[in-house]
């Protein structure tokens, strides 16, 4: 968990879900101004966020994982719509696996996923998204303890070895 004096939140995706960033465009444009954070996009294929001067870099599977480290504070906005579902929540779960504390948008398997306010955040409108970036921006010590619940979560309910019985059993007629 950093403690630079600039901030980086961000967001993980693809072509198809980059469009989700408009879904918190207030949000991010109003943190970016007032908390002395960057923006980090990984994976999306142009700029969504338009009045926000922002790196944006292509997802690369040899580079995922050190890409995602640059980041201090994940963001997972879903639309509410039927598609999300079906979603499995993998990009919370590799913010929280890395130890980043995330604000995802308060739906389907995202309440399976985080402990709101134990390991991320669980936001339903553009206030809860600001005041969750907020709080994560300036306070280091509430950041790094989501963090390292974020992590412990992800090892104790969804590694191999949290799950390999499960897996196996599949296969024990």
């Amino acid at each position: 968990i950093s403690t630079k004096q600039k901030l980086t939140i961000g967001w993980s995706g693809s072509y198809s879900t980059g469009p989700y960033l408009k879904i918190i465009e207030d949000a991010i444009q109003f943190s970016v101004s007032q908390f002395n954070v960057n923006l980090l996009v990984i994976g999306a294929k142009e700029k969504y966020i338009k009045c926000v001067d922002h790196e944006l870099i292509p997802w690369s599977a040899e580079t995922e994982v050190e890409d995602l480290k640059k980041i201090d504070i994940g963001l997972y906005p879903l639309p509410d719509e039927e598609w999300v579902n079906g979603k499995s929540g993998l990009k919370a779960i590799q913010f929280m696996a890395l130890g980043i504390p995330v604000v995802a948008s308060a739906l389907g398997v995202n309440y399976r996923v985080i402990d709101h306010d134990v390991n991320g955040f669980l936001a339903k409108n553009k206030n809860e998204w600001i005041n969750f970036i907020k709080i994560l921006c300036h306070n280091h010590s509430k950041r790094e303890t989501m963090g390292n619940n974020a992590r412990e979560k992800v090892i104790k309910n969804f590694s191999f070895d949290a799950n390999k019985k499960k897996y196996l059993k599949v296969f024990d007629y």
